[in-house]
C-alpha cells in the first residue's frame, strides 16, 4: 500500500481525472447538450460521493473491517447508481 502515499500517484491520479472531464465535456458537446454552471456542479459533486465510497471501502479493507466495507459499499453504490439515472435525466434537460 505504499504506493498511496507516494506523490507520483496523486499526480497521475490528479491528470486522469481532469483527462476524464475534458473528455465529458467533449461527449456533451457532440450529443448538443449544453452544460451550464449547475450542470457541472451535479456531476463534480456525484464524482466526489463516488470517489468517497471507493475511499471508505478501501480504508475499511485495510482497517480489516470487511463486514463495514460491504455495507459501505452496498449503501454507496446503490445511492451512487440512483444519483447517476437522476444526474443524468438532469443533464438531458435543456
Amino acid at each position: 500500500m505504499q504506493i498511496f502515499g507516494h506523490q507520483l500517484f496523486w499526480f497521475v491520479q490528479g491528470i486522469l481525472f481532469c483527462l476524464a472531464l475534458w473528455g465529458f465535456k467533449i461527449w456533451m458537446q457532440d450529443k448538443h447538450i449544453p452544460m451550464p454552471w449547475w450542470k457541472w456542479i451535479l456531476v463534480v459533486v456525484w464524482l466526489c460521493f463516488v470517489a468517497l465510497s471507493l475511499a471508505f471501502v478501501g480504508t475499511s479493507l485495510a482497517e480489516g473491517e470487511a463486514h463495514a466495507a460491504l455495507l459501505g459499499g452496498l449503501w454507496g453504490g446503490v445511492i451512487a447508481v440512483i444519483a447517476a439515472v437522476v444526474i443524468g435525466r438532469a443533464l438531458r434537460w435543456r
